[in-house]
């Protein structure tokens, strides 16, 4: 969903979820945020065990981005 000069992107499922607590460190999501800081945007990851995963990502959108 495009809100003017931003870009809202949320992927949800209704699976397993987890303990963000505990999961931190882990290598997905390190691989999902760096990218999304590099861009100068935001994540919002919410979970918790047996109730799946929200992930949003918010970019700012530039003439040279293309989008």
């Amino acid at each position: 969903m495009r809100h003017g000069e931003r870009l809202r992107v949320c992927v949800e499922d209704d699976g397993q979820g987890f303990c963000l607590a505990q999961s931190t460190d882990r290598l997905g999501l390190k691989g999902l945020r760096e990218p999304v800081e590099l861009a100068g945007g935001e994540i919002s990851i919410a979970s918790s065990a047996g109730s799946g995963t929200a992930v949003t990502v918010d970019l700012v959108l530039t003439e040279d981005s293309g989008a």
